[in-house]
């Protein structure tokens, strides 16, 4: 059994609850790289038993899970480590062992390329993809024009700007955020509705979200804790994330919750959102952000920033991105010159 520490920062039984408890999550020890990737096979109420890629079966007890970090990584190749990991793990056959997800076939992230160019054939730099998504020049910007916002926000809430009033400050967010259709409009307003006396405590928040240099899901959880209290409701995850994805945008994504979930289906298989915000999950939202960046660059697309890939996600995965692709899926399948007679006959049923 694994040596007790007190390290008092990291994850908790609690937190084990945002990940997704029907599909399979990988983690790595963060003291013992030499392991490899591991599985949760079997759980009790106050303890795991995993299996590594090392070969050993190892258990830890509830208290003990700030040595666990959950690793993303796409379904494709999550599941290919996940095959291996259960091939090692014979004898543990009781009704308490845990069962992985069905393989239902998601969406894929070059599935979702392939559509995104049959929309904009010249990608993040076609004058389609400007004039619809960054701005067409008109002096009042749509609220879906992501380079207006940015510019009002870099200047409204540039790091000089928090040397004003808690009351001036908070009245520069409320003219960022009216601007952008990112933020629901009855949170918009809830958020303009802030009490004076409850400022102070959102624009310091506010300030360490986007300037401050400690641990970035401290600072997340603590504007979520100021917002909650100040408007006396959960904020959603994008007035939790539009100023730190407007100011910073080419590093911090604006989450909204049901299309990211989509795109973790496949990017971060074991990730769940609630809906309340959170540091913890917001750090793995921006790697997973950042993974599929790349993945998108390394196939020809240059997003401008973050607001770029959230906007692909939400084409993509909308319920008419998601029709299409799977309209595009069957037509791929028919074909496929080895496809038998029969077999096309009933993909195209």
């Amino acid at each position: 059994m694994t040596e007790p520490t007190q390290n008092p920062a990291a994850t908790t039984s609690s937190d084990m609850h945002a990940y997704n408890p029907g599909a399979p999550v990988l983690f790595r020890h963060t003291k013992r790289d030499v392991w490899g990737l591991g599985i949760v096979i079997r759980k009790a109420d106050d303890r795991v038993h995993m299996q590594f890629q090392d070969g050993r079966k190892r258990t830890f007890i509830d208290g003990y899970y700030h040595f666990l970090d959950a690793v993303d990584r796409p379904l494709d190749i999550t599941m290919s480590i996940v095959d291996g990991l259960k091939s090692m793990c014979e004898g543990f056959d009781d009704e308490q062992r845990l069962t992985n997800a069905p393989r239902v076939k998601e969406i894929s992230l070059d599935e979702q390329i392939v559509y995104f160019h049959e929309k904009y054939e010249d990608g993040f730099q076609s004058a389609e993809w400007t004039e619809d998504h960054r701005g067409d020049g008109r002096k009042r910007p749509l609220k879906r024009h992501r380079d207006p916002a940015v510019a009002k926000a870099k200047d409204l809430l540039s790091k000089a700007a928090f040397k004003q009033s808690p009351a001036e400050i908070h009245a520069a967010a409320v003219k960022v955020v009216k601007m952008t259709g990112l933020v629901p409009a009855k949170e918009r307003k809830a958020f303009a509705g802030i009490e004076e006396e409850q400022l102070e405590g959102v624009t310091n928040t506010l300030r360490a979200l986007l300037y401050g240099d400690s641990k970035l899901q401290n600072r997340f959880n603590a504007h979520v804790r100021a917002l909650e209290s100040a408007m006396g409701r959960t904020p959603s995850w994008q007035l939790a994330t539009v100023f730190l994805g407007l100011v910073r945008a080419e590093a911090f994504p604006v989450v909204k919750e049901g299309i990211f979930q989509r795109q973790a289906n496949w990017m971060a298989p074991g990730l769940r959102l609630p809906e309340r915000p959170m540091g913890l999950l917001f750090e793995r939202l921006v790697a997973m952000t950042d993974a599929t960046r790349e993945r998108m660059e390394e196939k020809g697309l240059k997003p401008r920033d973050m607001l770029d890939v959230r906007d692909f996600m939400w084409l993509t995965l909308k319920p008419a991105g998601r029709k299409r692709i799977m309209e595009m899926r069957q037509e791929a399948r028919l074909a496929e010159p080895t496809m038998p007679q029969e077999d096309r006959e009933t993909a195209a049923a």
